[in-house]
């Protein structure tokens, strides 16, 4: 259907405009967290095992180990899961391990601090780059020779002590548009948590089931509700 059209749309073409370096010494993929998620969607809905190399090895020249920013590795993090997660039953088990090793170079970024990090929990910068410590350490764990429980638990217990931050009816105190951008991260990370460890984040913190509707209720017209 259209989310099908909308995927190949954002498949065609894209991922093949590569420029190495940026003037920031990183390398960019056009429109790669764009790509990478589309791709994701074509295997998914079609195994196609094309489509799943063509974006592993993009994702594997797009994160090769150069810095990206804080917030952007917190994106390339949640794509690559996604993609990881996606291309689960098309790719070898030597594709498998080289995607597990892009995803960790991706997590270790999380480890170290920058000028561009506040490492303040209650910044949307700490949902962003745990997110992606998270789900990265989640998507390689079982491909990987190295243990990274440490990992998942070191960035499982930061993610979940933010969700501290969100008020009884799950409004956010950086505002709606942070609110948006924030859990449109923070949101597959918890669903990962719950997956993986059969945690209950809405009943632990219920504030969070109640954020679409007064997320809805804040951006809307008064009458829209009359």
């Amino acid at each position: 259907g259209v989310v099908m059209a909308n995927a190949k749309e954002g498949v065609a073409g894209a991922g093949e405009d590569r420029q190495d370096p940026t003037p920031r010494g990183v390398r960019a993929l056009r429109d790669g967290p764009q790509y990478i998620s589309a791709a994701a969607v074509v295997v998914a809905l079609e195994d196609d095992a094309a489509v799943a190399q063509s974006a592993r090895e993009a994702y594997a020249w797009w994160q090769d180990g150069s810095r990206s920013s804080d917030l952007g590795s917190g994106m390339a993090g949640l794509v690559g899961a996604v993609l990881a997660d996606a291309c689960a039953s098309v790719w070898s088990d030597a594709d498998k391990r080289s995607h597990a090793e892009r995803l960790m170079d991706v997590h270790s970024h999380f480890w170290s601090l920058t000028n561009g990090n506040p490492h303040t929990v209650g910044n949307n910068w700490w949902a962003i780059t745990h997110t992606g410590a998270l789900v990265t350490a989640l998507a390689a764990q079982d491909h990987t020779d190295a243990d990274v429980s440490d990992q998942i638990e070191w960035a499982a217990q930061r993610l979940l002590g933010f969700t501290k931050h969100f008020g009884d009816q799950g409004l956010y105190h950086e505002g709606i548009g942070y609110q948006s951008y924030t859990v449109s991260h923070l949101w597959p990370a918890l669903a990962a948590l719950e997956t993986v460890q059969g945690m209950d984040v809405c009943e632990r913190y219920p504030g969070l089931s109640r954020m679409a509707a007064t997320q809805l209720t804040a951006v809307c017209e008064r009458e829209t509700w009359s």
